[in-house]
């Protein structure tokens, strides 16, 4: 079995968020040879619009590399009224 690359989002923008705490911790605690890598570039990327698919802005671009780069994408996501917030359903 090779390397597990992992991909983490926070779904909270907040800077003391308790889901980016979470992931943080899984950071910290993965074990070898699993690598969790936190994204943090969320607030940069735009809602989803079918018409921009075909020129990307540079943030949609590297959050892409990033995903196809790794194995898993972990998502620790606020609930609001038993649904994901708005950024994580970007």
């Amino acid at each position: 079995m090779g390397d597990l690359n992992s991909l983490a989002m926070a779904g909270s923008l907040r800077r003391q968020s308790s889901n980016l705490a979470l992931l943080q911790a899984a950071i910290a605690l993965a074990p070898t040879p699993m690598t969790i890598k936190l994204y943090s570039s969320l607030v940069h990327l735009p809602y989803f619009h079918p018409d921009h698919e075909l020129d990307p802005i540079p943030a949609v671009l590297d959050f892409r590399a990033q995903r196809q780069q790794s194995n898993a994408v972990v998502i620790g996501s606020p609930e609001y009224a038993h649904h994901p917030g708005g950024q994580p359903r970007r």
